[in-house]
């Protein structure tokens, strides 16, 4: 049964949020430009000061990004209101439910950002303290490698939630960059890539021996988590992920993963020994992906 919509108080209203959107948005921009002048304006290289006014710029444009998208989907619903004149009323709630999800997925109750429609606790942000200085500056140096690798804002959420999954399994943001600096490398975050080579596919290039139940992105990390109690690829560890609760560097960390994870380790076909090919290019994303994970996820 239908429910008679009034038209001209629905035209008010969504007239208003236009005008609350286009004033939210201009208001937030002289923000952005106020802080950019300020961090401009800031000497020292590097202070804390510095440091901090960047990283609340940085929240407020993550801020006004998710204001642009999730004030619009009221502004959509109220017009497509308008064009239909009347809708039932299972149709409306179910509408009005869609619309609570997506605000909530964007803000929680204390204003903090969330990722994916997943509150941030305390508990899961990264430390604010930087432990290996090294890997942070060089993961600045060279943040565009980073950039140039990931190729959509689906693949940096898929980082982000990464990020996430391994802070609440405990593990400390040098390891989790380590993790991460070696999934860049070998998927760019894309949940189902596959070599066009081999049958390595998923997130970590698992062969077919090894793969997942599916290829999303909860599935793929429970399996990367179960797979890290032991040793998938064979070595004098007792398991990846006790090994890694023992690294403190993120180039520590990423080494580890690479060689009791995924295998990195070569045998020398003249001498049968084991060794460690270059590792740079991982350990290279790992230092971006630290330096991401301090300046934007703290």
């Amino acid at each position: 049964m239908g429910v008679k919509i009034d038209l001209l108080e629905v035209l008010r209203q969504k007239d208003r949020l236009s005008d609350v959107n286009t004033e939210m948005v201009s208001t937030l921009a002289k923000v952005d430009s106020e802080m950019n002048n300020c961090c401009t304006n800031l000497t020292g290289g590097g202070t804390a000061l510095e440091v901090s006014v960047a990283s609340l710029n940085n929240t407020i444009s993550s801020v006004a990004e998710k204001l642009k998208k999730a004030v619009p989907v009221l502004v959509e619903f109220m017009d497509t209101q308008m064009q239909s004149y009347k809708v039932s009323l299972e149709e409306a709630n179910a509408e009005l439910q869609d619309l609570i999800s997506v605000l909530k997925g964007n803000y929680a109750e204390d204003g903090t950002i969330t990722n994916s429609g997943r509150l941030i606790t305390s508990d899961m942000r990264a430390d604010a303290t930087i432990n290996d200085s090294g890997s942070y500056s060089s993961g600045k140096n060279n943040y565009t490698t980073l950039e140039n690798k990931i190729g959509s804002e689906t693949e940096w959420n898929n980082l982000n939630e990464c990020f996430y999954y391994f802070k609440e399994k405990g593990l400390s943001d040098e390891q989790i960059a380590g993790i991460l600096g070696n999934a860049c490398q070998e998927s760019g975050f894309v949940l189902d890539i596959k070599n066009p080579t081999s049958t390595s596919k998923g997130l970590f290039q698992w062969l077919d021996s090894r793969y997942p139940s599916d290829w999303s992105l909860e599935t793929q990390l429970d399996h990367a988590w179960n797979e890290m109690q032991g040793t998938p690829c064979g070595g004098n560890i007792s398991s990846v992920v006790d090994s890694l609760s023992s690294k403190t560097t993120v180039a520590d960390a990423t080494n580890t993963f690479a060689v009791f994870f995924e295998g990195a380790s070569k045998r020398n076909n003249e001498t049968g020994a084991m060794y460690v090919p270059d590792l740079s290019f991982r350990t290279n994303f790992a230092n971006t992906i630290y330096a991401y994970i301090k300046d934007n996820l703290t």
